[in-house]
């Protein structure tokens, strides 16, 4: 056990067996340091966890686990440091959306999404139903891929039966050839 705590140690790391709590909290830290990003002392992330409501991600609302063997890899919690130099507790899935579009992820609202096409902040009502809790795309921008790609299967087939046709025409000139060929091999 590391000194101070009273749950059973479920890691070894060093000479000291962590339970869960510690063992998120040295790695975050941890990940911080390899990374080369600002280090939080370890009461620094005893305030953020006690900040949090229920272990609930301050962004998406979801209930965050401390070890991928408690649940999803994606409802992790990992330590964000923001553009801004703030440093806050968020589940991987938020933190891997913070990757993509920034800061901007903590000023959706709840009934918004962005799209990642457009990156535009739009209601939910003009997104189709998805898992995604930012974003994935709205339905002009999808309505627009669906069209371009309609438009390259059109062309595509075009491009195919034209290949065909030169296959065929090319086919039927090496038959002519062979023909020939063994028409005149013959009368010799």
């Amino acid at each position: 056990m590391k000194p101070g705590c009273h749950e059973i140690g479920n890691r070894r790391v060093g000479r000291y067996h962590y339970c869960w709590y510690h063992l998120r909290s040295w790695s975050m830290r941890n990940r911080a340091v390899v990374t080369g990003k600002k280090v939080p002392s370890a009461d620094d992330v005893d305030k953020m966890f006690a900040a949090l409501n229920n272990m609930q991600c301050p962004v998406c609302k979801r209930t965050m686990v401390l070890h991928t063997s408690l649940g999803a890899r994606s409802i992790v919690a990992s330590l964000q440091h923001d553009n801004d130099g703030h440093m806050r507790i968020i589940c991987s899935g938020c933190n891997s959306a913070h990757c993509r579009i920034g800061d901007v992820i903590y000023k959706i609202p709840d009934d918004h999404r962005r799209c990642h096409v457009c990156a535009q902040i739009k209601p939910k009502e003009k997104f189709h139903k998805d898992r995604c809790v930012f974003g994935g795309i709205c339905k002009s921008c999808r309505s627009n891929q669906h069209k371009r790609r309609l438009a390259n299967i059109k062309m595509d087939a075009a491009r195919y039966k034209e290949h065909l046709r030169r296959k065929n025409i090319a086919a039927k000139k090496s038959q002519t050839k062979k023909k020939a060929m063994t028409t005149q091999v013959a009368c010799v």
